[in-house]
């Protein structure tokens, strides 16, 4: 795997991790929170190694590849099961 598809990865799953977390749910506030911080680390990692690596060692985490996916289906399931909740009360 190239050094800079991986970095790329990384910060579009920090930005997407980031977009899931700032929607206002009333229904997903802890999962929020871990979007936020995952997509904040992620992001982090990510620019640090885009700025300041030279060379050396790095590690991949493949985290990357699967945490923001599982993190994104449980979102939508959320939302759809909010949804489905709500429209049973009305």
């Amino acid at each position: 795997m190239s050094f800079h598809v991986y970095v790329l990865f990384l910060i579009a799953s920090g930005m997407l991790l980031l977009a899931l977390g700032s929607m206002r749910a009333p229904y997903a506030k802890r999962r929020r929170a871990v979007n936020l911080i995952a997509g904040a680390i992620f992001l982090v990692y990510g620019l640090y190694l885009l700025v300041f690596y030279q060379s050396g060692h790095y590690v991949v985490f493949f985290y990357v590849f699967i945490l923001p996916v599982l993190l994104a289906v449980r979102f939508f399931r959320d939302r759809a099961a909010y949804r489905a909740q709500s429209s049973y009360r009305s």
